[in-house]
């Protein structure tokens, strides 16, 4: 009896994780034009699963579609079928297509301007053939203007659209009769950043190393070219700085953002080319200033003499005072810096370094460089503190993914044997790892290192493949590396860590991302319960030849603490410097990165760094960092700004990627959890409560707005509430179950 209640049991649970499929739309066609699109998305059963289209394609996702009736059958693993019907419906016509301007300088007039590639609603302009919409009809002077360098020849069609300053919106009819809007502002003549702050700081010794630190405000989006480079202004109010600036006078000029010159058609639009400037003059320290060097070492036998067998600090910051001013170690605890002449000390920023004899020293002349070594001694000894830090490159579903992770003995105690796990998502599974693994099971791949020396750093690296599974997109790959060691460790809390990796369709090739230590919002720093900031900056040469040399320039934000400076795991060999003025810079030299053309996967980069907010942080206070990433000889891409604000956990917040956030109550959340949708969701919303590692608890669908959620059944800890609304837009809300 026992035996038969077991096999219906089992016959009961395959029934109830059946496969299905869902089908979703990711664009709707525009009148007669095949530019629609939709993909399947199937669900239980066993994977892996295959598609079988009525139109006779086998993908899980199909563009270049008409308005009809399109169905799909699923079958997963074990043969098991599931199918699907939706009828795709043509948008009456292209809608709002937008308007582009520039501010105008004298002698040019006000214009909007309208390109080809503004029809490509929704997708990439060159993956559906709009030739037959062109030319363009508007209810209104407009000026055709077509450049013939450009392929497909239909996106060399634009629009000059001659009007006074203001705010537009102009019909018009494709060559089918097929409507649409553009709408936008258009500017009226450039009005100028002000220069509101300067300050110079002067070049002091043989190597130019000045500095001009920039407040401008106010005004239209201007560059500023100054020395060796152009800031591209990002839109706020935070300083702009040039460095290592020789001594003399300096240009600083401001020009209009005129289309870049890898946007389609920019040659044949009137451009604003008139500049605003100012004259600056950096000082030459001449024998004002002159060179501190040295090397802070773990003074064993606390003589304050660097003896036999005793090693060097390394990769450690380290704080001059007055100022404070921040210095870097390099991996043998050589330290250099230009300042001026006075009287300074050097201590470690390190809490778990201590100085043994004070180092104090005077400077005062640029002809005699100071040597200042620094003799420190660990708090609990000679232990080692292993750190395990991990990093990814994006993930997209159907792509390759590639994980680097960092042993780093953050002490100077040798660590013995340390056996190195990475444990990837379920999602995912392994294509290889560097250096060889001493195992690959399933999801787990282990090495075995005979010993991490301190301030060492190992590098491992792992290619995975995310499946193809349009359903992953909104959702977090959650992989984690762990070290563990025979000899006792420091601090055991670090030798653990999860990196999640959101899934998307596209991304920002080049972006930095901002981690608290509690995971609990992407916005939000909560001031009683995170201790730092994990940030990753991630870098992709889109260019057309390889890229020889990367440097990677963060200027610490003024809310940032840079003595609590650990930098931890990236993708390839780099050297890294604090250097003055709290900027950051990571060199990657002989990287050697292909271009994406070449080979996608191995484009990419990533590095990843932990710092901490200066104490005390207020509530409202706002946490910003942006990079500057340089290939070779190349003007700096600038990265969006990463923002936290900081809060203290009283309310959730939610992050959305198209669709407005949802409003959860109450916060932190007992017995159940109410949702309301933003008015504009389109209906039925599907939504899953995921863990933080990973796992789907729950999952429902939205018919109504507004929602009540039973959690009675889950256990405490913190959730993501992951939303997909039927017209594909995706949403996730972070809650805490108590």
């Amino acid at each position: 009896m026992r035996r038969i209640l077991s096999i219906l049991a089992l016959a009961s649970c395959a029934h109830l994780h059946a496969v299905t499929v869902q089908i979703w739309t990711q664009q709707q066609p525009v009148c007669n034009y095949a530019n629609g699109s939709l993909y399947a998305s199937a669900e239980g059963g066993s994977a892996p699963y295959t598609y079988q289209w009525n139109t006779g394609s086998t993908s899980w996702q199909m563009t270049g579609l008409m308005a009809g009736t399109y169905s799909v059958t699923v079958t997963d693993a074990l043969g098991d079928e599931a199918t699907a019907e939706l009828t795709l419906e043509a948008l009456s016509g292209w809608g709002n297509i937008g308007m582009g301007s520039q501010p105008y300088c004298d002698g040019q007039s006000s214009y909007g301007h309208v390109a080809a590639s503004y029809l490509s609603i929704g997708g990439d302009p060159f993956s559906v053939d709009l030739s037959s919409a062109f030319p363009l009809m508007f209810d209104g002077p407009a000026t055709e203007v077509y450049n013939t360098n450009t392929s497909p020849a239909w996106l060399g069609y634009s629009y000059i659209l001659d009007a006074p300053e203001g705010w537009y919106s102009i019909g018009f009819t494709d060559a089918n009769g097929c409507p649409g809007i553009a709408e936008g502002s258009v500017y009226g003549s450039v009005d100028w950043p002000a220069f509101t702050e300067v300050e110079v700081a002067a070049s002091c010794g043989p190597a130019p190393n000045g500095s001009i630190t920039v407040q401008r405000t106010g005004g239209n989006f201007a560059a500023l070219t100054g020395p060796y480079e152009t800031i591209w202004d990002t839109g706020s109010d935070d300083p702009e700085i040039f460095y290592d600036v020789p001594p003399g006078g300096h240009w600083l000029v401001q020009t209009t953002r005129t289309p870049a010159t890898n946007s389609i058609n920019w040659e044949v639009l009137p451009a604003a080319q008139c500049g605003d400037s100012i004259y600056v003059v950096v000082p030459d320290g001449g024998s004002a200033c002159g060179e501190l060097s040295g090397t802070v070492h773990i003074d064993a036998d606390e003589d304050c003499v660097m003896d036999g067998g005793e090693i060097g600090a390394g990769h450690q910051v380290l704080i001059l005072q007055p100022g404070p001013r921040y210095v870097s170690t390099d991996l043998a605890g050589h330290y250099s810096a230009q300042v001026p002449l006075g009287t300074y000390t050097l201590e470690p920023a390190n809490p778990e370094l201590g100085s043994v004899c004070p180092a104090q020293a005077t400077i005062s002349s640029l002809a005699v460089p100071v040597v200042l070594d620094a003799p420190v001694i660990g708090e609990a000894g000679p232990m080692p503190d292993l750190w395990a830090s991990v990093v990814s490159g994006p993930a997209r579903p159907g792509f390759e993914m590639i994980y680097s992770l960092h042993a780093n003995n953050m002490n100077y105690g040798a660590s013995g044997v340390v056996t190195a796990t990475f444990t990837l998502d379920p999602n995912t599974t392994v294509i290889s790892a560097l250096p060889a693994p001493d195992l690959i099971s399933g999801q787990t791949v282990v090495w075995t290192i005979p010993n991490v020396a301190p301030w060492a750093q190992p590098w491992f690296q792992v290619r995975v493949q995310v499946p193809p599974d349009v359903g992953l997109i909104g959702t977090f790959l959650n992989a984690t590396f762990s070290l563990s060691s025979a000899t006792l460790d420091l601090n055991s809390a670090n030798n653990s860590s999860t990196y999640s990796t959101l899934v998307t369709g596209s991304y920002d090739p080049n972006d930095k991302l901002a981690f608290t230590s509690t995971r609990a919002s992407d916005a939000l720093y909560f001031i009683d319960g995170d201790e730092w900031v994990d940030y990753t900056i991630r870098f992709q040469n889109t260019g057309t030849d390889t890229a020889f040399t990367v440097v990677v320039t963060d200027t610490l934000d003024g809310t940032l603490d840079p003595g609590s400076l650990l930098v931890g795991a990236a993708s390839h060999p780099f050297t890294w410097e604090l250097a003055y003025g709290n900027v950051l810079r990571f060199t990657f030299a002989d990287i050697l990165l292909p271009d994406s053309n070449v080979n996608e996967p191995l484009s990419h980069g990533q590095l990843t760094f932990r710092i901490a907010p200066k104490t005390p942080l207020l509530p409202g206070t706002e946490v910003r960092n942006t990079a500057n990433i340089f290939f070779d000889f190349n003007p700096p891409i600038i990265t969006p700004m990463s923002v936290l604000t900081a809060e203290f956990s009283t309310a959730a917040e939610a992050g959305s990627s198209g669709m407005a956030s949802a409003v959860l109550a109450p916060v932190p959340a007992d017995r159940s959890l109410h949702v309301d949708l933003p008015a504009n969701s389109a209906l039925p919303v599907h939504a899953t409560i995921v863990g933080v590692d990973g796992r789907t608890f729950a999952s429902y669908t939205f018919a109504s707005a507004s929602q009540s959620l039973d959690l009675q059944g889950l256990p405490a800890g913190t959730y993501s509430l992951r939303l997909i609304a039927r017209n594909g837009v995706r949403s996730t809300a972070r809650f805490v179950k108590e």
